[in-house]
C-alpha cells in the first residue's frame, strides 16, 4: 500500500498548470471563498442580533426581579461565551 501511495504522490509532482489554468483555478477558489465569507458574515450578524436581544431580555428580567442574581450571572456568562468564543 505504501508503494502505491508513493507512486501517486510522485505522479502529483508531474502535474503542471499553465497560466490560464492557474488563473481559472484561482478565480474559482476566490469566488468560493467570497461566497462563503458572505454566508459567514450573514450568520454572524444573525447571531450578534440574537445575542443582543437575549442580553436585553435578560437584563430586563433581572431588573424586574423575575430572575435571581445567580441565574442572571449564569445566563450572562453563556451569552458572553456565544458572543466572544
Amino acid at each position: 500500500m505504501a508503494r502505491v501511495e508513493q507512486r501517486v504522490e510522485n505522479l502529483y509532482y508531474t502535474i503542471e498548470l499553465n497560466s490560464d489554468e492557474r488563473d481559472r483555478v484561482e478565480q474559482i477558489v476566490l469566488a468560493t471563498l467570497r461566497q462563503q465569507q458572505a454566508v459567514n458574515d450573514e450568520r454572524l450578524a444573525e447571531i450578534t442580533e440574537e445575542t443582543e436581544t437575549n442580553q436585553t431580555k435578560l437584563v430586563d428580567a433581572y431588573y424586574a426581579d423575575s430572575i435571581g442574581r445567580e441565574l442572571f450571572l449564569t445566563h450572562q456568562r453563556r451569552l458572553n461565551a456565544v458572543q466572544c468564543p
